[in-house]
């Protein structure tokens, strides 16, 4: 993430954009750069949280960690960018499919 956060960090108009479509619960831009932008950090975040979700579901030291489950769900309720790439390619992120699946309140 911190390349992400570098690169909106660097460019204002990607920023405003990027952060209320991915922490800020707004829909996704309709101008087709703006889209394409999201669209593209949103792809990057879901594999990021996906293996997140994978390595600390198998590797035993960090068995009890929550903070992949947490930030999941958080991304479910605050990222509709995210939830739409999800459903999209549901294949693409069993981990996060799974993770949502098995919480009522996140269910796709």
């Amino acid at each position: 993430m911190s390349g992400c956060t570098r690169l909106t960090a660097s460019l204002p108009r990607i920023r405003r954009c990027t952060t209320a479509s991915i922490y800020g619960g707004a829909a996704i831009p309709q101008e087709p750069e703006q889209r394409a932008r999201v669209l593209a950090l949103v792809n990057i975040l879901a594999d990021s949280v996906d293996y997140g979700l994978m390595t600390t579901s198998v590797t035993p030291v960090v068995l009890g960690y929550e903070g992949w489950r947490a930030f999941a769900v958080a991304l479910r309720r605050d990222c509709p960018a995210l939830v739409h790439v999800v459903r999209e390619n549901p294949g693409f992120y069993p981990g996060l499919v799974a993770h949502w699946n098995a919480n009522p309140e996140t269910a796709l």
